[in-house]
């Protein structure tokens, strides 16, 4: 069984109001989660962003609109979900919250690519996250990591979508 110290493995707390485990990376709060799996074990690493919400709200609401915590046994999944500096991604951050996801996705492939067998990468953005997925999707640092995403009520498939599988969703109103 993988241990990281600090860490339990398995579905983590994610209804709102819960706490689910963090580390530090980069002086910011990351959600982080991984299977109870042997070493080795063929996972997929999730990275979820949240949309404009304040403060309280980023982790639970982002948690809960894509439950994939839940499943982090049951299909193999690495979990992390970072925080953006402001109610959105890349907004009065002064340049800090795209290195920060490059860290967080580091810390994810320096933490566990030598326990498991990261097979890929896929990442699921809300609102505004799906619109900074969009493009971040396309960024040559993710080119060999990043193999699909899932924009949920914001933004379209990125230009580069030739080389990942995109998803797209759309909120339905009541009439």
């Amino acid at each position: 069984m993988v241990e990281v110290p600090g860490l339990k493995c398995g579905p983590l707390a994610g209804g709102f109001g819960a706490a689910p485990q963090t580390v530090k990376i980069s002086n910011r709060d990351v959600v982080i989660g991984y299977p109870c799996a042997h070493e080795g074990a063929a996972v997929t690493f999730f990275l979820l962003l949240h949309g404009t919400v304040e403060e309280a709200q980023k982790v639970s609401f982002t948690m809960n609109a894509f439950a994939i915590h839940k499943l982090l046994d049951s299909h193999n999944v690495i979990l992390a979900v970072p925080k953006a500096v402001d109610t959105q991604w890349g907004r009065n951050d002064n340049g800090t919250d795209l290195p920060h996801l490059y860290e967080v996705i580091d810390w994810v492939y320096n933490t566990f690519g030598t326990k498991f067998n990261i097979r890929s990468m896929w990442s699921q953005g809300g609102s505004w996250g799906a619109a900074y997925l969009a493009t971040l999707a396309c960024d040559a640092k993710l080119k060999d990591r990043l193999r699909g995403i899932q924009l949920i009520v914001g933004g379209g498939c990125p230009s580069c979508s030739n080389r990942l599988s995109c998803v797209v969703g759309q909120q339905e109103l009541e009439k």
